[in-house]
Formats: C-alpha cells, sequence, structure tokens
C-alpha cells in the first residue's frame, strides 16, 4: 500500500470514529412548557393514571394534569402550604405535606378526592414510599421527627427522632430497605424494618433533595449551600464522590432509561444531567425560574421540573433535543416584588414559598433559619 492509499484509509478511519461518537452524543432538551399559574411546588406523577399532581403554595390547592392533553382536569383544595406529594401506587393514593398545619391530605386518584388528614408532626416537608412496608415516610422539619405512616390503615405507626435538614429531603434505597434523610450536613440512614437509625454520613453543606440509584447501589445528595451533590455508596455508607453542579441545587431524579440524574439548581434556573457512569455532568438544560420539584415518567421517558417563580413546568425529553446553556443574567430576589411568607423545602422534592403580594401567607412559627437557606442562594452577576 502506498503512502496516498495509507493517507487515506487513516483520513477514512478518523471520519468513521467521528461519526460513531457523534451517533452516541445524548439526545437530552427541553421539550415543552406546561403553565400551571400560582407558586407550584412539589409534583407527583400517577402511572395508574398517567396524570400528574401539582402542590400550589399560593392558592393551597393541587393541581391534576392529564398528560394525554397537558391540560387540568381537577383542582383539589387543601389545607395551609401543601408543599410536597407523593405517590403510593400499592394503594393508589397521593399523601401531601400540608407545612403551614402539620397534617398529611390522602387523596384518592380514582376520583381526585380527599380519603383522610392526618396530624404528623411540625413542619412536614419532604416524604417518600416504602412499596416493600406499604408505608410512607414524612420528614417534620420543625422538630426533627420522621413520621411513618401506613397506607393501609391511613394512620401513623411510629414516629422516629432524628435531625433534619430544613430541606426535608428523602430517599427510599429498595436494595438495602433503607432511608435516606438529610439532617444537618449529614444524611442519616433509617433501617424500615424496625425504623431505628443506624448511620450518619457527613455529606456538604445543606443538604436537600435525595435519590436513589438501583443500578449502582448509590444515593445522590443535592448540598444546597455548596453547590455540588455528594454520592453515598449504600455498601459502605461512606460519600465515594462530590460532583460540583450549578448554583442551589434543590430537586433530584434518576432515570434509569439513560442511568443519568437530574439535578434542577434553583439559583441558576438550570438543570444538570449527571451521569451514574463517570459521575460527571453530561450537560446543563436551561428552565424556567427558581426550579425545584422534579418527577420521572418512564414510560414516556420524560423528566417534569417545577418552577416555583413563574408557575410553569418545564418538560424534559431523556431521548431528544440538545443541551442548552443557561442565560447568564439570573434575576436575583427583590424584596420590592416579592414577599418571602414560608419556608423553602424539598418536593421530590423542593417548595419555594415564595408568593405575590396579593396572596400574603402568615406562617404560623418563626421561619428564620428557612429564610437563611435563601440568603445563601449565590446566582452569577
Amino acid at each position: 500500500m502506498n503512502d496516498q492509499n495509507k493517507k487515506l484509509l487513516i483520513i477514512i478511519l478518523i471520519v468513521s470514529i467521528l461519526a460513531l461518537s457523534g451517533s452516541c452524543v445524548k439526545a437530552v432538551g427541553v421539550i415543552g412548557t406546561i403553565t400551571v399559574g400560582g407558586a407550584p411546588s412539589g409534583i407527583a406523577f400517577d402511572s395508574g393514571f398517567n396524570e400528574l399532581f401539582v402542590t400550589d403554595i399560593a392558592t393551597n390547592n393541587v393541581a391534576v394534569i392529564s398528560l394525554n392533553n397537558n391540560t387540568s382536569v381537577a383542582n383539589i383544595t387543601l389545607q395551609d402550604i401543601p408543599s410536597n406529594i407523593v405517590y403510593d401506587y400499592g394503594a393508589n393514593e397521593l399523601f401531601v405535606t400540608n407545612t403551614h398545619s402539620g397534617t398529611i391530605t390522602v387523596i384518592s386518584d380514582k376520583n381526585n378526592t380527599i380519603l383522610t388528614t392526618l396530624s404528623v408532626g411540625e413542619g412536614p416537608m419532604g416524604e417518600v414510599y416504602d412499596p416493600a412496608r406499604g408505608e410512607v415516610f414524612v420528614v417534620n422539619a420543625y422538630n426533627g421527627v420522621v413520621s411513618v405512616i401506613s397506607d393501609n390503615s391511613n394512620t401513623v405507626v411510629a414516629s422516629i427522632n432524628v435531625e433534619v435538614s430544613d430541606f426535608g429531603g428523602v430517599a427510599y434505597d429498595s436494595a438495602k430497605n433503607e432511608v435516606f434523610v438529610a439532617s444537618g450536613n449529614s444524611v442519616s440512614i433509617i433501617s424500615d424494618i424496625d425504623n431505628s437509625v443506624i448511620s450518619n454520613v457527613s455529606v456538604g453543606i445543606g443538604p436537600a433533595g435525595l435519590a436513589y440509584d438501583p443500578a449502582k447501589g448509590e444515593i445522590f445528595v443535592d448540598n444546597f449551600n455548596s453547590n455540588s451533590v455528594s454520592i453515598i455508596s449504600d455498601t459502605t455508607n461512606t460519600v465515594i464522590a462530590t460532583v460540583p453542579v450549578e448554583y442551589s441545587p434543590s430537586g433530584i431524579v434518576f432515570d434509569p432509561n439513560v442511568n443519568d440524574f437530574f439535578v434542577t439548581n434553583t439559583g441558576s434556573n438550570s438543570v444538570s444531567v449527571i451521569s451514574d457512569s463517570n459521575n460527571t455532568v453530561i450537560g446543563t438544560l436551561a428552565v424556567g425560574q427558581m426550579p425545584g420539584g422534579i418527577v420521572y415518567n418512564q414510560g414516556a421517558g420524560e423528566i417534569f421540573v417545577v418552577n416555583g417563580n413563574d408557575g410553569t413546568i418545564s418538560l424534559i425529553s431523556d431521548t431528544s433535543g440538545t443541551f442548552t446553556t443557561p442565560s447568564p443574567s439570573v434575576p436575583e430576589f427583590s424584596v420590592s416584588s416579592w414577599t418571602l411568607t414560608t419556608m423553602a423545602a424539598m418536593a421530590g422534592a423542593f417548595l419555594i414559598a415564595i408568593t405575590a403580594k396579593s396572596h400574603v401567607l402568615k406562617p404560623k412559627k418563626s421561619v428564620g433559619r428557612i429564610s437563611e437557606q435563601y440568603r445563601e442562594i449565590k446566582t452569577p452577576n
């Protein structure tokens, strides 16, 4: 083979490799926006009816959105500050944390009616469903108690004393039958067998959202004030990696279709996408203002992001679209135009209790420590 043919062969190989590499690039992007209005906070996906349930802390309602046509099909009026919501597919029920009143509202997804309202601890925020036990674990941020609710009787069957963070982040590890709770600047691990705290793992500052990766046996933890995500191995209960993200990460969800984590960055109006194969950020998506709550629809390969400050939900596809760079100009909080009236909480998690002046709410308890979290939000200049 002469030199000219060798050069031609090398060029062909290089072009083939580049074409193959290009075909492996993930197609992820924002493909739509759903307007819900108000101040949406928590979000849950009901796979049985293909519906989204979205809590609104400005109106104290839960909007039910059909994904068949992306329209609202019902509104359910609840108690003060419905911050978070979780779907219990074993009982076909939704559990809503009413942060202000210290209660949980149980909703039937068959007719979108309230079945019962339960008293739990003070300031219920984050919650997670444990399908192995048929229980819902509720994090009460004000008094450091995790309430355990049986979905068989819809009653509180246990109360676990544990230091919790202001955000109330929580996740369930189905392989170990353990519940991971954001606790101060650490994560507390609870066994669902006897409801005892078995370990504490130090993470970053201000742990907020948590999500479980069953493929790797790992828990990913948003660190709101460290602008990072800590990765905990459930084999050793130690942090094995820390991934820097953008400003004030709050919500997080795992997408088993592509083995990626989607992280809402409240201070950057963006979503970071982390690959669990190498624990690196593979892209960033621009979304609405102050994203928080986030949920995954496995049937459609879609992620829904609640944007608390503009009353919208961003729809992300894990199979189509392209990564986008968020605007470097992110509006700061303006006390003159908005009133910070309650607390911040993770819905999935996450709550940003900011309402328009026409919807001023009066909290029962001091929210000074919560307000401090928001003074720590760092945004680009």
